[in-house]
């Protein structure tokens, strides 16, 4: 099970989720414009992963993704439960040696869900 850090909330919650829901894409079918950034982000970065995701108040939606099979995370998982929170981009270098990450499920490769 993951040793959790709880990602505290941003300030901009209630705005951030309202925008979000006024752009209806979440549970939204695939759309290859954003499967092609995708495929170019994990070829630019030389990563076997990337994804274009999104966080809503319980879990963490991959709108496009390569080289992960599940569909959403918990949000308490979601390395963008961090992003989300910076001002500048969010750089993790080795999340295996990262206190808030080394035993993410998505880290380790033991996926455990708990979304509600």
């Amino acid at each position: 099970m993951d040793k959790i850090i709880r990602t505290p909330i941003p300030e901009n919650e209630a705005a951030r989720l309202n925008h979000l829901c006024q752009h209806q894409i979440i549970d939204t079918p695939a759309e290859q414009a954003y499967d092609d950034v995708v495929r170019l982000a994990a070829s630019i970065c030389g990563t076997p992963t990337a994804v274009i995701s999104l966080v809503d108040a319980n879990r963490q939606w991959f709108k496009s993704k390569i080289g992960i099979e599940v569909i959403q995370t918990s949000r308490e998982i979601a390395f963008c439960a961090h992003t989300i929170l910076q001002k500048e981009i969010f750089i993790v270098p080795d999340a295996t040696k990262d206190e808030r990450f080394a035993s993410n499920s998505l880290v380790t490769g033991v996926l455990l869900f708990r979304v509600q």
